[in-house]
């Protein structure tokens, strides 16, 4: 995908509507990509409340987004095989700069900042080798790429920093698709997938954990870090639809990885596809979405035991909040869930289809 100068100006001009922050800063506020009824594609910043605060006009559509705390800035990242990044103003939605992809490379959808916010980690495939790289850009140089090492596995998806910020945790999916689309799957059992932590200093892998031979075709796909430093994954099945095999796992800071129980029927009603996965705020609580199942699954992590599935149709976008999570839809809008597995009535920000991911921001 080529972004010229016109689609580049357009979205630089347009769609910036920006009520003041300040007047949400005692609501939770959250971000997220989507499309409306005509499949013109946006960023979105609002409330708990449902108040829109700005709609940004995207040159495509959106993946996820990744706050740059204390600066006022927030990074959208191109659905794969993306071409663009753009770094938004957090209070007014206006696009401050527009990133493209160096050749032969692509945007995998996510990324995060270091802990300081001076540089920016994306995940990246090489179009070339179609092995998985970590672009590097210095935020305090116009996001300038300085440098990329290997994400050490095959089809890298998201990404995360420890809670000590010294490492980066990957999630490689571990099957090499058509770089064209970014989704055709090119070779099946092709490589196993695998959660890497990447040391920040000497830019090596320290751990790189493979899933049992069995699972393969399991493709790792989105993580979460709880603050000792617990990450949550979730994966997509590639196999056939009458597997079932687990979706969801943790794998702790002393490398222990291992997947979550769950009852055969919540399992079925996934359908072998986790969209996004989510601790709460305190880290009691652990949350997957499939929007091909419609269902929000919770396990408790005092036991690590399943708790429920909430239907919610095409539901994926998922965020903490203190008792439970707000969960965003494709074609049921925006509701909270509380921690016994009960929605709220009404539904908020109807009318849009909501892209997978959906950040909450925090200053």
């Amino acid at each position: 995908m080529v972004i010229d100068r016109r689609t580049l100006l357009l979205s630089l001009l347009t769609g910036a509507f920006a009520p003041r922050l300040a007047q949400a800063d005692s609501r939770n506020v959250y971000v997220s990509c989507r499309l409306d009824g005509e499949r013109n594609a946006s960023v979105s910043c609002f409330d708990s409340t449902g108040s829109e605060l700005f709609s940004t006009s995207l040159p495509s559509r959106g993946h996820d987004a990744v706050e740059r705390r204390g600066f006022g800035e927030v990074v959208v990242f191109a659905r794969r095989p993306g071409a663009w990044m753009l770094v938004i103003d957090r209070a007014t939605g206006m696009i401050r700069a527009s990133i493209a992809a160096r050749p032969e490379r692509q945007f995998c959808g996510h990324g995060v900042f270091s802990s300081d916010g001076a540089l920016l980690y994306a995940t990246e495939n090489d179009d070339v080798t179609n092995q998985g790289v970590i672009g590097i850009y210095d935020a305090t140089d116009a996001y300038r790429r300085v440098d990329e090492v290997p994400s050490f596995g095959i089809g890298p998806h998201d990404i995360t920093l420890s809670p000590d910020g010294d490492q980066l945790l990957i999630a490689n999916g571990g099957m090499r698709t058509n770089p064209e689309t970014g989704r055709d799957v090119l070779v099946e059992d092709d490589a196993p997938p695998n959660l890497v932590r990447l040391n920040l200093r000497t830019k090596k892998a320290v751990e790189r954990v493979e899933l049992p031979s069995q699972l393969r075709k399991l493709s790792i796909r989105h993580l979460d870090a709880r603050s000792d430093g617990t990450v949550a994954f979730g994966c997509q099945h590639q196999g056939d639809e009458e597997e079932l095999p687990p979706l969801v796992g943790l794998w702790t800071a002393r490398g222990d990885c291992r997947l979550l129980e769950c009852p055969d029927i919540a399992l079925a009603r996934m359908k072998n596809y986790v969209g996004s996965v989510a601790f709460n705020t305190d880290g009691t609580l652990l949350a997957a979405t499939s929007p091909h199942g419609g269902q929000v699954m919770l396990w408790s992590m005092n036991d690590r035991r399943f708790l429920a599935g909430v239907p919610k149709t095409d539901v994926c976008g998922i965020a903490p909040i203190a008792q439970g999570f707000v969960a965003s839809s494709g074609n049921s809008g925006v509701q909270e869930i509380d921690a016994q597995g009960h929605l709220r009535a009404e539904k908020q920000l109807l009318g849009f289809i909501w892209d997978n991911h959906l950040l909450r921001l925090r200053g």
